[in-house]
């Protein structure tokens, strides 16, 4: 598995990657509007992507969504997987990419609401000497990193986290990058995959 294409969330106007999630679910999931996704490279294991945007009301909204669809359906009584057309998305009809794009359909131009209520981190400036080629990029790789809480989709407040971010720089170790313990391994990777944090904040 390789590093994974993280979703975007722009606030105040500037885009950001979203390198936390503070809650038990992401603000927004294909699979509860009945939309499936499968994944078609290894950067993006889930099959899809997010663009999100914190509006000027605070609300929290679903803009554009990259994705793979699987346009097969299970029919009672027949053999096999019976095609079926794209699905709309917030009253929106995707838009085929063709097989040669990243992700064949894309959700362009929406205003979907995002009822997400915890903590998200948003950062920005990534520090290349701590890249490593696996799972989601944490917080603490970049320098530039804001927290905003959410209630039900309504930013309740932002801070600027970036001082706390560097002091957790300082405690990285060579194997937080990459395990030299095989043994290790599965955990790293697990943890690797995972957006979630928890204050106080920790690598």
């Amino acid at each position: 598995m390789t590093a994974q294409v993280q979703d975007i969330l722009f606030f105040q106007g500037k885009p950001y990657r979203l390198a936390g999630i503070g809650a038990n679910e992401a603000p927004f999931d294909p699979q509860c509007h009945g939309i499936h996704a499968f994944a078609a490279d290894t950067a993006c294991h889930r099959g899809y992507v997010c663009t999100y945007a914190v509006s000027n009301d605070g609300s929290l909204v679903l803009r554009e969504l990259h994705i793979n669809l699987d346009l097969r359906a299970a029919i009672p009584g027949v053999s096999h997987l019976v095609p079926i057309p794209p699905p709309e998305l917030f009253g929106t009809k995707p838009i085929a990419q063709g097989r040669r794009a990243d992700f064949e359909w894309c959700y362009k131009d929406m205003s979907g609401p995002a009822p997400y209520t915890g903590g998200l981190l948003i950062a920005a400036d990534f520090i290349d000497e701590l890249y490593a080629h696996m799972g989601f990029h944490p917080a603490w790789k970049y320098r530039e990193v804001h927290e905003l809480l959410f209630d039900q989709g309504r930013l309740l407040s932002a801070s600027d986290v970036s001082a706390e971010m560097a002091e957790l720089r300082k405690n990285v170790t060579r194997e937080m990058l990459k395990p030299a313990d095989t043994a290790d391994i599965g955990a790293w990777v697990e943890k690797c995959f995972s957006r979630r944090y928890a204050r106080p904040f920790r690598v």
